[in-house]
């Protein structure tokens, strides 16, 4: 069923992932995803994740419609305990 609620939708990947990080949307390395939902009447918000402020993104995405992760579960050798956890917690 569709209203005329906006839909609001996280993307989510490592605060520390390379060339991932950015001062404004247009920078972010997924811009034209961002540009497509814009489109598409869905607002999409930028979630930067670490082990050490998952609450605080467990918060954002609490407030939110859904959820896409980009979070190489190997990468520097860590893996996905705390954010699978926190997405379990958060059924977006």
């Amino acid at each position: 069923m569709m209203t005329n609620e906006t839909l609001k939708l996280v993307l989510l990947w490592p605060r520390d992932a390379p060339k991932w990080n950015a001062g404004t949307p247009k920078q972010y390395r997924l811009n034209r995803v961002f540009e497509e939902m814009a489109v598409l009447g869905i607002e999409p918000e930028p979630a930067l994740y670490a082990d050490d402020i998952v609450d605080q993104v467990r918060a954002q995405l609490l407030a939110c419609d859904g959820v896409l992760v980009w979070v190489d579960p190997l990468f520097n050798g860590r893996n996905r305990t705390g954010l699978d956890a926190m997405l379990r917690d958060c059924r977006c």
